[in-house]
C-alpha cells in the first residue's frame, strides 16, 4: 500500500487499484465535528431510503 498525507486527509492506494481515504479531524473543533456528523447521517439516510423503497416495492408484488 501507498499512502499520501496533506494534514486533512490520509489517502491509501492498494496494488489491486482500491482506495481508501480518511479523514484527519481535529476532535476539539467542534464546528466540523458536527458537520461531519450531520453530512454523515445524511449519507446514511440517501444510500437507506432507495433500499427501503425497493423492500416496499417487493413486499406488494
Amino acid at each position: 500500500a501507498t499512502a499520501t498525507n496533506d494534514g486533512r486527509i490520509l489517502v491509501v492506494g492498494y496494488e489491486d487499484g482500491a482506495i481508501q481515504a480518511f479523514l484527519i479531524v481535529d476532535r476539539s473543533d467542534e464546528s466540523m465535528v458536527d458537520y461531519l456528523r450531520s453530512w454523515r447521517i445524511h449519507q446514511l439516510q440517501s444510500t437507506v431510503e432507495p433500499e427501503r423503497q425497493k423492500t416496499a416495492e417487493r413486499q406488494l408484488e
